[in-house]
């Protein structure tokens, strides 16, 4: 996805910090069983959460078995395994991964049609597997496409966009009955603090490739002056959404996953956000 939703490795406890790479390392490697070897460039910090996220909330503990990388093959680490539950994750994470693509197309990022050229079939499988988040991320997107070309300032709707599709990939991940009150509230709230904190950071970029973003009115002149005139403003919306993700996990009963997730949400979050907030790069962000 974005790349904001990311642990806090020097605080976390070599168990969890090894679970989570496990987390991290069976995704690529279902990325590769389920597409080919080009798909699993979509392996990210957040989809490696994302499959955390599901097996705890459908309380699914992994199977965890060494296995070498295909870049280091000399070397076996534990590995998450695929099972139904990991496919339908690497499905949600292929979905999102397009659907930016197709967002970043619009922006005249060069990049997009290499990703959109390279996830093309790994797509259409996802989206004929997951009808339903696909649907709703095509509908949450061109309604994104449509508020960005009348320059809105609506906040909330703008935001809404990708809240809804996150929250519509997870429901059908886990399935209906595992998608509970709380479930939803994390990831709808999740989507939008990732939302704000990605149009925070790449303030710089877009006003000077003259794209949309909402934060960016008539005076803008650098993402530094915007932080020392109106930090306060973007840093509001930012932890109103952050601290509803808090209080739905707090309700939530996690017992598969738990460290990797708490660390995750209650440090690795914040740093993200502080590290923006104060005008740093997420590419600075250390690596797992």
């Amino acid at each position: 996805m974005y790349g904001y939703v990311v642990p806090d490795k020097p605080n976390m406890y070599v168990k969890d910090y090894d679970m989570f790479r496990a987390y991290y390392c069976g995704l690529c490697k279902t990325l590769g069983k389920t597409g080919n070897q080009f798909t699993r460039f979509a392996t990210s910090y957040d989809g490696a959460f994302l499959s955390a996220l599901a097996h705890a909330a459908t309380n699914t503990s992994p199977k965890i078995k060494p296995e070498a990388c295909v870049l280091n093959p000399f070397k076996k680490r534990p590995v998450v395994m695929s099972d139904e539950l990991s496919k339908r994750v690497a499905d949600a994470v292929i979905l999102l991964a397009r659907y930016k693509a197709d967002d970043d197309k619009r922006d005249r990022d060069k990049k997009s049609f290499a990703a959109r050229v390279v996830l093309y079939n790994r797509y259409k499988s996802a989206a004929r597997r997951m009808p339903v988040s696909d649907g709703v991320m095509k509908e949450a997107f061109k309604r994104l496409a449509r508020l960005e070309s009348e320059n809105s300032r609506d906040l909330d709707a703008l935001a809404d966009c990708f809240s809804s599709a996150l929250a519509a990939a997870v429901k059908e991940v886990v399935g209906e009955d595992f998608y509970t009150d709380n479930v939803n509230s994390l990831c709808y709230n999740l989507g939008r603090w990732v939302y704000f904190t990605d149009a925070v950071d790449d303030l710089d970029q877009d006003f000077e490739k003259h794209r949309f973003n909402p934060f960016i009115t008539e005076g803008f002149e650098s993402k530094a002056l915007f932080l020392e005139k109106k930090r306060g403003d973007a840093e509001f919306l930012i932890n109103s959404s952050y601290n509803k993700v808090v209080a739905a996990y707090n309700n939530m009963i996690v017992e598969t996953a738990e460290g990797v997730l708490s660390n995750t949400i209650y440090l690795g979050m914040p740093l993200s956000a502080e590290r923006v907030l104060s005008g740093g790069n997420k590419s600075k962000y250390p690596r797992i």
